[in-house]
């Protein structure tokens, strides 16, 4: 029950800066056609595949796409070690020098952060994984409030 109050109270905190990002007053300019759902279940090893889905809407910022792809590395790093910690760590570092090196794209380091909070929050659901142990749940949340600091 707590878990259950804690989440909707810290997703009211992200709600309203995710609708001022996707009712356009927000840097439009990082806004990409060819939004995806970059998530854990959209890959298979060795496929090559195209994603595209515009369920929500046409146009999206690609911060969006990368928190939902990183995301994992926090949220099983945390189930695994208690932290970010071991192979995930790695490969969230790698992900994160291969990206800026490749795209040049340092704007990113100052607009992930709602996208990250909202990731957050939707991997400490209640709802979407309710055996989810309380202490990674409550460092979930911890990491959804810092990333709005």
């Amino acid at each position: 029950m707590i878990a259950s109050f804690r989440f909707f109270r810290d997703s009211s905190i992200v709600f309203p800066w995710l609708a001022v990002s996707r009712s356009g007053h927000h840097a439009t300019y990082r806004f990409s056609s060819l939004q995806t759902i970059l998530e854990k279940f959209n890959f298979s090893e060795g496929v090559d595949f195209t994603v595209l889905d515009r369920s929500r809407g046409e146009w999206g910022e690609t911060a969006d796409d990368v928190s939902a792809l990183t995301i994992n590395y926090i949220f099983y790093s945390l189930q695994t070690y208690g932290e970010l910690s071991g192979p995930l760590e790695t490969l969230w570092k790698l992900f994160w020098k291969k990206y800026l090196d490749r795209t040049g794209d340092e704007e990113m380091l100052t607009v992930v952060q709602p996208y990250f909070a909202w990731r957050g929050l939707v991997v400490a659901s209640p709802i979407r994984y309710p055996n989810l142990p309380l202490n990674v749940r409550t460092k979930l949340f911890n990491f959804v409030k810092k990333v709005q600091d």
